[in-house]
């Protein structure tokens, strides 16, 4: 006699195949997710070398990365659920309207990632003792799960809350993951955080311009959908150029700069503008086209990356290299 149907078994069937794996990676985000995770990780290592404490850093590192991969993994299966019918249009691909997946299986999918990243998170909260970095933390997941709830949705994608809503996403990532490492205090961790909510800003307008004919479709007010490509473009090159270029000016004002290695930060700051640049010309130039979004995400990645190392200064790094020896 067979076994009786287990969804969650289903599930994993389907993840240990190659093309079922690819079929969930789109479920959870894509390109979002290596943003998602250089983030929240360049944020905990910069707080790390400043307050000077390394010595549980690659577990704390493997703890977050796992929690924010798996939350954001989550969350964005509920949107794509909450949002199917306009990325039937925007972005037919996607699994939910390719019907390589159900309803079902997508919340599925979300509770059993959101449970375990809320574990890593707690477990990681727990090992520090900082429980205060819980509030940004919630504040990241609220701010994305208003998109995924049917009854906010629709306003939490309309102009202007969507823009805000961009902004707390990842300027709470940010600082949460900061006061994970003890830079609750530390100005580096603020200004960043500030940075990164303009970042995450300038993405959400790049998707919306991408969206933009489904919205229009069922009446979602964003700002493409209200006041056209355009004004959409200008926007989102503002949001994607400005964050860089203050990022290359807080090498000379941040109180970083007798211990770090200046050199890098500044040639970091020189090629993240010229990313952020061209990221926005083209957005200014082909508003219409595809892909914008998701060279921003690649870009914001490599950048928050190469500022993990670069702004660390080189006794911090030969302390942790100590650690891990």
């Amino acid at each position: 006699m067979p076994g009786a149907f287990s969804p969650t078994a289903e599930m994993a069937q389907t993840l240990r195949d190659r093309a079922g794996l690819r079929v969930y990676a789109r479920l959870a985000g894509g390109a979002e997710l290596p943003a998602t995770a250089a983030l929240a990780c360049a944020m905990l290592v910069v707080a790390a070398a400043q307050v000077g404490r390394f010595e549980s850093l690659p577990r704390q590192l493997a703890l977050l990365a796992m929690g924010a991969l798996l939350l954001q993994a989550a969350t964005s299966a509920l949107q794509q659920r909450a949002q199917v019918d306009c990325d039937r249009i925007n972005d037919p691909g996607l699994p939910l309207c390719t019907g390589e997946l159900t309803a079902g299986r997508a919340g599925l999918f979300a509770a059993v990632t959101g449970m375990l990243g809320a574990l890593s998170l707690a477990v990681l909260m727990l090992q520090t003792g900082r429980w205060l970095a819980a509030v940004p933390l919630i504040a990241w997941i609220g701010a994305r799960s208003l998109r995924a709830l049917p009854a906010t949705a629709r306003w939490a994608r309309a102009w202007p809350w969507s823009v805000l809503l961009s902004v707390l996403e990842g300027a709470a990532l940010a600082f949460g993951a900061g006061v994970l490492a003890g830079g609750l205090t530390t100005p580096q961790i603020w200004v960043l955080s500030a940075l990164a909510g303009m970042l995450w800003a300038g993405g959400g307008l790049l998707r919306d311009m991408q969206a933009q004919r489904g919205d229009a479709t069922y009446g979602v007010a964003t700002l493409p959908a209200v006041h056209g490509q355009g004004a959409a473009a200008a926007a989102a090159a503002w949001l994607v150029a400005l964050p860089y270029a203050l990022l290359a000016a807080a090498a000379f004002v941040l109180p970083w700069q007798p211990a770090a290695n200046l050199v890098q930060v500044v040639v970091l700051g020189a090629a993240c503008l010229f990313a952020g640049l061209r990221v926005g010309l083209l957005a200014l130039a082909e508003p219409d086209a595809p892909g914008h979004r998701a060279r921003h995400e690649v870009v914001v990645a490599l950048c928050l990356a190469a500022l993990a190392v670069s702004t660390v200064p080189y006794s911090a790094w030969g302390r942790w290299i100590g650690v891990l020896a």
